[in-house]
């Protein structure tokens, strides 16, 4: 059932997706509606985990959790691939003069007897725990398989997690960079604070969009597990059909995620489905990977190394920007980018260490330290202030009125608060990205069909988009209708309020330019409504409790293979 120009097919990019992650559960907790969507349109999804999750259990029975969750999703067997490292690592994988061992002494790669690890697999030997050897192994499975997306788990609280997205990072940035032609996209996202960890508001009156449980993620304001990720940047997309099935147990999601028993996935089906799913898109390929860069002081490979954030001890929760940021020490920090033959760049992109604020203290986060940069070219000089600019969260978005057609770009800090402590990354754009997509909003939430419930306000519509998302933009692109009748979006409010006291309400929102759009019925709903739906949640629980009982006994029976304390 459509309910917008969303597909899962043009936002991939192509007909492959690659999902890495570090553990086996972890694919539905970070992605799962996005998985089964992709299934659904025909999509070939690969998901790749880089433990063998023995930490706990024999490899066998995370293996045999993992293809029952394959067979509930749709995903063939030849398209799970283990790249065997070691579960739950310590600091030390990242000691060039270590080779490091597992708990059971290990130190190469292996798979559970009968299931290979993807290095024996494919290149006929393991390879060794390194960290240098998990960046190439990574490297490896994107270049045998070629997918048009991959979306990895972000940083987070969990050793292996942290693992899993600093070498991702190193491997698409190195692969970016030897393979020019191939420019996959790359998102991030987190198993815990969005998945494993998130609130359980599944039995709500509607279905409510993700959000972050700041009591299980170590930060203070918007922040999201990782300094440099911010909420606000976060990319939103609906969720299928199917995955909206307000009937727990005939939930894909929940099915998916129960299908993990050693890890007693059935308990936290309930907490996935939600009305949206959220990534953090890297666009590691921009024109500045391509240039030359030369800095007036410190350590300008950092800005366009493709790497937003690094760090060295995976238990260490001080931030140290010196691994990742290019910080001058000059009065007027100054960076030249030159290129082997002329770029047209149309807007720039300013990663600051503002986001950081963010994980010290809430109290100056809106405070931009970055107040005016000159840029340069070879036929212009342009001065932007703080107010020429387009800012959110730590984010410099330089658009220019004219696309430059130049061979080196000189970008100058000429005003800033204080000091000047950094940049992450600069990136150089060959166009201003356009929406894809929409999506109608009700208090922020993603909206399918809405009932508004006795006691229940009419909720504030807006609308999300993935491209810029200015007002100013949003109101001049896009055209609303309520049954068919075009009205303002100033008077969207008024408006609603008088047609549903007459009926059901269509309310659809159009792209004027291209073939974007999307929409919602609305209706109001009756106590006997309200109380049948309070009546199918109790309904729902019971069935619940009857297919625990089935996913209980499964968890029973891995117990037996569970590694003994001092084993």
């Amino acid at each position: 059932m459509e309910q917008s120009s969303f597909t899962y097919r043009q936002w991939v990019g192509g007909n492959t997706l690659m999902v890495i992650v570090p553990h086996e559960d972890d694919e539905m907790n970070m992605a799962g509606a996005t998985i089964y969507g992709a299934k659904q349109e025909g999509l070939r999804v690969i998901i790749v985990f880089i433990t063998n999750g023995n930490y706990e259990y024999r490899s066998s029975i995370r293996f045999n959790d993992t293809y029952r969750m394959a067979r509930e999703m749709g995903i063939p067997q030849e398209d799970i691939i283990f790249l065997g490292f070691p579960d739950h690592v310590m600091n030390d994988i990242f000691n060039p003069s270590h080779l490091y061992a597992d708990r059971f002494g290990m130190t190469y790669t292996h798979g559970d007897g009968i299931v290979q690890d993807f290095s024996t697999q494919y290149e006929g030997e393991p390879k060794s725990y390194t960290y240098e050897s998990l960046i190439q192994v990574i490297y490896d499975v994107i270049v045998a398989n070629t997918p048009h997306m991959i979306i990895a788990t972000d940083y987070d609280t969990h050793r292996d997690h942290r693992l899993c997205s600093l070498a991702v990072d190193k491997a698409v940035s190195l692969l970016v960079t030897e393979q020019s032609e191939y420019k996959p996209k790359l998102l991030k996202a987190f198993a815990y604070a969005t998945g494993y960890e998130t609130i359980d508001d599944y039995y709500n009156n509607h279905l409510i969009s993700t959000v972050v449980n700041k009591k299980a993620i170590n930060s203070v304001g918007n922040s999201t597990g990782n300094p440099t990720l911010v909420w606000n940047h976060r990319l939103r997309i609906p969720v299928p059909y199917d995955c909206r099935d307000m009937n727990l147990v005939d939930n894909p999601i929940f099915k998916g995620m129960a299908a993990h028993a050693s890890q007693e996935g059935y308990k936290r089906g309930s907490r996935l489905i939600n009305g949206d799913q959220v990534f953090w898109e890297r666009f590691v390929y921009n024109l500045a990977r391509e240039a030359v860069v030369t800095v007036s002081s410190g350590d300008g490979t950092y800005i366009n190394d493709g790497i937003w954030f690094y760090q060295e001890h995976l238990n260490n929760e001080i931030i140290d920007a010196s691994k990742f940021m290019w910080m001058p020490s000059d009065s007027q920090p100054t960076v030249r980018f030159t290129f082997s033959t002329s770029k047209t760049i149309a807007y720039i992109v300013l990663y600051t260490s503002d986001v950081l604020r963010n994980y010290e203290s809430e109290s100056d986060f809106n405070t931009r330290s970055i107040q005016e940069v000159l840029i340069r070219t070879e036929d212009r000089s342009d001065s932007f202030c703080s107010d020429d600019v387009e800012y959110c969260d730590g984010i410099i978005r330089i658009i220019f009125n004219q696309p430059v057609h130049t061979a080196w770009l000189e970008l100058k800090i000429t005003k800033y608060v204080d000091t000047f402590s950094g940049l992450s990354e600069i990136e150089l754009h060959e166009s201003v990205p356009i929406d894809t997509y929409c999506h109608i909003l009700g208090n922020n939430q993603f909206m399918y069909d809405w009932v508004i419930f006795p006691g229940e306000s009419i909720p504030h519509i807006d609308l999300y988009t993935d491209g810029f998302t200015s007002r100013n933009r949003i109101q001049k692109d896009y055209t609303w209708f309520i049954n068919g009748q075009l009205t303002s979006q100033m008077d969207m409010q008024h408006v609603l309020r008088n047609v549903l006291r007459q009926g059901p309400v269509l309310l659809r929102v159009e792209h004027n330019r291209q073939p974007i759009w999307c929409e919602i019925t609305m209706r109001k709903g009756t106590c006997i409504e309200l109380m049948r739906k309070k009546w199918s949640n109790l309904v729902n629980r019971y069935r619940y409790l009857r297919v625990k009982r089935y996913y209980k006994s499964l968890y029973r029976d891995a117990q037996s293979y569970k590694y003994k304390e001092g084993m």
